[in-house]
């Protein structure tokens, strides 16, 4: 980790290198600095002086202070071209930025009304975000595996989302509707595959093998779109009750024309830089929609401990680290209806998803049976010996190799998986 100025003059600045560990945050903390957060996104004040990491934009990439400033050169000048808003530019950080950019992209007279509390607080207690998932295969991968990712698949997922009051329901008749139904289900006799096409809603949490997850059994809340898949397939399906949408709009229309002309701004950037930050700016807003309470870390001297802080941990000699929740900003923007549908939709594309080539399908239920090693949100990855030949057209949502597996032993976990990933030859 590049060294701090000991004295830096009053102001905000955007550090180029990667951003420090747990144990280097420790020691910001033991000299002085008030450290919040880790991994991508720690932000670090002290006398006026406030430090961020560009890592929090590009997606991990480590850049030279050259390249962040043509970054953010660009970002700036392009976010205003984006908005067609001169007062347009960059916040803070990627959530930030983007649901300011969304604001901005509203036509005049057009509103969105947030949903009721209660609402809110049932659609966060019943949906969920990623597919994350490592199939127990065991055995060897002499070939190896690749990964396909599906570019800004979350884009591709925006259109015609659910506006209004849900309203109860008793049957699953409308299958392309927005609702969401208490279910329970059971896979057909023979399902070839060794996972499931619905998540078990009972409450589990930890980490585990698939079956625990998208088990071939199962009961709880799910998407319209989930459902739909799992009749198509044969799944037997029994539905309590649901709930869905009066009305349909495109609430995101024109922040996702918006996202496109920053990513083709002029500027000195190269294009892999450019989609990390649409990127980073496209899941950051998505995420910061859902409007749940933010979790945090923090470091420092024990009078710097806030109230309600939990997990309170000596660290090193008079520096403690410590998690806290702070209530969601720009509440105005809270709309976990959507967000929900856009993560179902997306995890519904990990498994069937279209491509460029009228009739061919792409996702996990079109390959062999046995060809899945694991799927991480937007990504699949495969057995080498069955890689797919989807078309790609270069447009939102489509499946492209992004990377390889080196041959050896089956994962046994996410990080053994990354940690064998190589980049496209």
């Amino acid at each position: 980790m590049a060294e701090l100025p000991a004295a830096p003059a009053e102001g905000d600045y955007l550090v180029c290198s990667e951003p420090p560990d747990a144990g280097e945050l420790a020691a910001l903390a033991g000299a002085g600095w008030r450290v919040a957060g880790e991994g991508n996104t720690p932000t670090l004040r002290r006398d006026g002086v406030t430090v961020r990491y560009l890592h929090a934009w590009t997606g991990g990439r480590t850049l030279t202070p050259a390249e962040g400033h043509a970054v953010f050169d660009w970002l700036e000048a392009g976010l205003v071209h984006a908005a067609r808003d001169e007062h347009a530019c960059p916040i803070g950080a990627p959530a930030t930025t983007g649901r300011d950019l969304w604001l901005r992209t509203i036509p005049a007279g057009v509103e969105y009304p947030v949903p009721a509390d209660d609402a809110q607080r049932w659609l966060r207690a019943t949906g969920g975000q990623a597919r994350v998932e490592l199939i127990d295969g065991g055995g060897e991968l002499p070939a190896g595996a690749v990964e396909y990712d599906a570019r800004h698949a979350y884009l591709a997922c925006l259109r015609e989302l659910p506006v209004g009051r849900p309203e109860r329901c008793a049957t699953f008749d409308e299958p392309y509707w927005p609702g969401r139904y208490l279910v329970a289900w059971r896979a057909p006799a023979g399902w070839p595959y060794p996972f499931g096409l619905l998540r078990d809603g009972r409450g589990l949490r930890d980490l585990g093998p698939a079956e625990r997850y998208y088990p071939p059994a199962g009961e709880g809340w799910v998407d319209a779109v989930e459902l739909a898949l799992a009749v198509r397939h044969g799944w037997a399906v029994e539905v309590d009750h649901g709930w869905r949408w009066p009305t349909r709009a495109h609430p995101f229309d024109r922040w996702h024309d918006a996202l496109g002309r920053l990513a083709t701004a002029p500027g000195n950037v190269e294009d892999d830089t450019r989609a990390a930050v649409v990127r980073a700016i496209t899941l950051g807003t998505i995420g910061a929609m859902w409007g749940s309470p933010r979790k945090h870390t923090g470091y420092g001297p024990a009078d710097s401990i806030p109230e309600g802080a939990e997990g309170v941990r000596s660290i090193a000699r008079g520096t403690y680290r410590w998690r806290y929740v702070t209530p969601a900003l720009w509440p105005d923007t809270h709309h976990p209806e959507w967000v929900g549908t856009v993560w179902a939709r997306a995890r519904v594309r990990l498994l069937d998803a279209p491509t460029a080539e009228r009739g061919v399908r792409a996702g996990a239920l079109h390959v062999e049976p046995g060809a899945v090693i694991a799927m991480r949100t937007d990504a699949l990855y495969l057995d080498a010996r069955h890689e797919p030949s989807w078309a790609d057209d270069g447009r939102d949502g489509r499946y492209r190799l992004a990377g390889y597996v080196t041959p050896g032993p089956w994962p046994t976990s996410a990080a053994e998986l990354l940690h064998r990933r190589e980049p496209p030859r």
